[in-house]
């Protein structure tokens, strides 16, 4: 009987993961921020006269969120780390924490409080 402790190949590794957390991360505050009004039209767009109609609102909003990727992965990491307190307690340890796991923290922090917004109710005005 043996016992294998290799992952699986078509699993992302952990770094990937952390990565792609990160990355939304940083997604999700350009669409709250520099990306917010491209962002609304085009959703607007898609609500109204369907996602097919929409195809040159959905390429300067992709324009825009590819853009500002890199800024706000520099603000997480410069500003946030900071104003977080679990992140910021991290950032004062000296006990092997990286610059990549304070991101990492940030970045768990601004996705978590995304969904739990998202999910935690229902929408104002609605029946439920």
């Amino acid at each position: 009987m043996s016992s294998t402790t290799d992952t699986d190949p078509a699993e992302p590794s952990l770094e990937l993961l952390r990565e792609q957390e990160i990355d939304t991360a940083a997604a999700i505050l350009s669409l709250n921020g520099p990306c917010r009004i491209v962002g609304d039209v085009y959703l607007t767009c898609v609500a109204t006269a369907g996602l097919g109609q929409c195809r040159h609102l959905r390429a300067s909003f992709e324009d825009c969120a590819k853009s500002t990727k890199d800024a706000s992965r520099q603000f997480m990491q410069q500003t946030l780390v900071h104003q977080i307190p679990a992140c910021a307690a991290m950032a004062k340890e000296e006990n092997n924490t990286t610059e990549s796991d304070q991101l990492f923290c940030v970045a768990q922090t601004i996705t978590q409080d995304l969904f739990q917004r998202a999910f935690a109710s229902p929408p104002p005005n609605s029946n439920n």
